[in-house]
This record gives C-alpha cells, structure tokens and sequence, in this order.
C-alpha cells in the first residue's frame, strides 16, 4: 500500500492537482530521503477516468480525460505497454522495500530487547544472538541495495536490484513509446536477481530469525 495523498480537510475551496499518476509503491521508510523511493506510480496512459471525492459516507465522482501531448507519435497500444511495463518495476521494487521496512523493524524490536536484557544474566547470551541476527539482516539487505548514504555515493558502489529496478522504471518512462527490445531483455535479466533477494529474505525467516526467536523463547524473552 502506497502512501495516502495530501488534502486539505479544512472549510472552504481547494484545488487538488492530478499528478497523472497511479497510486504510489511501498517505499523504504529507513533510508535517506532522496532514496526512499519514487512517490508515485506509473504515468497513467490517455484515457478516461474518474475522480472520487467521499465525505461523511457520501460520494461525488467526475470523470477526467486524460489527452496524450499532440505532440506524440505514440499509440494507444504503446502508451498501454509502457504503462504496464512501468507498473511491474514498481511493483517488484514496493516488495523489495515491503522487505526493508520489515527488517528494519525487526531490528527496531532487537533494539527495545536489547534494553530489557541489559545487565540481566542473559545480557552475553542476547548480544551472541543479536550478532548473528544482524549479520543475517546484513547480508539479505546488501543482496537488494547498495544503500547509497548519499547521491553521490550511487558512483562508488555498484547498484543491486533495487537500484537496477529503479534505473529500469525511469528508462522506459522517459520518452512517449512502448519499452524497446532492450529494456524488454532487461527485465527479463533482473528477474531471477528479484526472485533471488526475495528467496534470501524468506530464508532468512524459516532460518535465522526463526532461530533467535527460538532462543530468545527458551530464555524467557
């Protein structure tokens, strides 16, 4: 689920401006703002559409159409494949950051048990398992993004799939056509990258995690 847009809720007149967009991905709450994600989905394609406004239970929609720029060459089968194609990057990148925001809240958790076990006598035990908690979170988070601490910083370490995805979603929006033979190819090579993190994150669950709950459980915690 995308983040909600913002409207106003006070008395009055207000214009809300359509982005020409859909529903926005998942976005990776623990990172640095510039790199949390796109806000928006996918550049909607001409067409007709409608805007819902609902207030106490009562509901007023209005229809909008959607020109293409009658600048454009495009046709309605390209605007649709772009779309579609642009859609399924995004998707594939909201459950890469689904995951992060899910790690990061695990180590949320460790960090509030930490607390609780300090000075206790399971204080050495904890600390043994929590290192190799956060080495297994360490180690499924570095197979999904490099995790640039700055816009810089995407020159000096090599891209994983979220950042392929992320280049391949901004690609094929930048021009009025249907995604080319190449950015096809593309796709087709990340898939098994994709598929590869999420395994190692479901791994991670039936394994790892799985196993320092275990241990936390035997002691009580």
């Amino acid at each position: 689920v995308g983040e909600a847009p913002w409207v106003p809720v006070n008395a009055g007149m207000h214009r809300i401006y359509l982005d020409l967009r859909a529903d926005g991905p998942v976005r990776w709450r623990g990172t640095k703002d510039f790199n949390k994600g796109p806000m928006s989905g996918a550049l909607v394609p001409p067409g007709t559409y409608a805007a819902a406004l609902t207030v106490n239970g009562h509901t007023e929609s209005q229809k909008i159409q959607v020109l293409a720029d009658p600048r454009s060459h495009a046709t309605p089968a390209d605007f649709q494949a772009e779309y579609a194609f642009a859609s399924a990057q995004l998707d594939q990148m909201s459950q890469l950051d689904a995951v992060l925001n899910r790690l990061d809240a695990m180590r949320a958790q460790a960090n509030a048990l930490a607390e609780v076990v300090k000075g206790g006598p399971n204080a050495a035990a904890f600390a043994s398992a929590r290192a190799k908690l956060d080495a297994a979170m360490d180690s499924v988070v570095a197979g999904i993004t490099s995790n640039p601490q700055a816009i810089e910083s995407t020159v000096r370490y090599p891209d994983m799939i979220r950042e392929h995805l992320q280049l391949l979603q901004g690609g094929v929006e930048g021009s009025d056509q249907a995604p080319t033979a190449a950015q096809v190819e593309q796709q087709h090579v990340l898939e098994p990258e994709y598929q590869g993190a999420l395994a190692r994150f479901n791994a991670f669950l039936a394994g790892g995690l799985a196993g320092f709950n275990k241990n936390m459980a035997e002691r009580g915690l």
